[in-house]
């Protein structure tokens, strides 16, 4: 599925948007 690596570079992005 590769859902595994995007978990992390999923949530990681979206705290970038936060930032």
């Amino acid at each position: 599925r590769g859902y595994r690596l995007e978990e992390k570079s999923y949530k990681k992005p979206q705290e970038n948007k936060q930032d």
